[in-house]
């Protein structure tokens, strides 16, 4: 009777299923790791598309600021220059109407009181209404640097001291001061007068001029 060992053929089996039930569970391993690797993958693709359209949509809000800041900017040189303009303009003015103004009031003050309004007007600012405004005269009168420069004649100092105050008060003149009064030339009657010089500065504009629609 012939026997057959078949111990070594049923170790190779066992050793064949064991080898293969290893394969699929390293399969089965490396299929589930794929599918994890491309599950966080895809998530963190989602998360970083996020990421990338905050930051799409920060830079346009960032680019609107700086539109706003530009057009803001833009503004403000426009309204600065605008401005110059207007302040060479409100000098142009005062230029052109202060002079008018101020030889208005000079003329004033050497102008007698006409009427009691004017009287009374005058006797306010303490002048001296009984002074006769002929006895002076203006030979020039001269600005210079936002002042002026007055070179007169009167029949005396008294004369030249009523004439001072007068101007001492008004409003478009300012820090007035008398440089010298002296004797002068006999005039045309041969009479004996003085020379004098008064400098000062120059008020163009009076808060009455500046505020028109003030006054209550």
């Amino acid at each position: 009777m012939i026997r057959v060992n078949l111990l070594p053929v049923e170790e190779t089996r066992h050793r064949r299923g064991t080898g293969r039930t290893q394969l699929a569970i390293f399969v089965a391993c490396l299929v589930i790791e794929i599918g994890a690797c491309a599950f966080f993958y895809v998530q963190k693709t989602q998360e970083l598309a996020k990421v990338q359209d905050k930051v799409s949509s920060t830079r346009q809000q960032v680019d609107t600021i700086e539109k706003k800041v530009e057009k803001a900017t833009d503004y403000e040189k426009k309204a600065k220059k605008l401005r110059n303009k207007l302040e060479v303009l409100n000098r142009i003015e005062q230029q052109s109407v202060g002079p008018v103004h101020v030889l208005e009031e000079l003329q004033t003050i050497l102008t007698p009181p006409r009427n009691a309004e004017e009287r009374y007007a005058q006797s306010q600012k303490n002048w001296n209404v009984e002074w006769n405004p002929s006895h002076l005269w203006v030979e020039t009168l001269t600005e210079r640097q936002e002042g002026f420069e007055l070179i007169g004649r009167a029949l005396d100092a008294d004369d030249v001291a009523e004439f001072l105050h007068r101007l001492e008060t008004a409003e478009h003149f300012d820090n007035v001061q008398l440089d010298y009064v002296r004797p002068s030339k006999k005039n045309s009657r041969n009479m004996k007068i003085v020379g004098f010089r008064v400098t000062g500065g120059l008020q163009y504009q009076t808060k009455d001029d500046a505020d028109p629609g003030q006054g209550g």
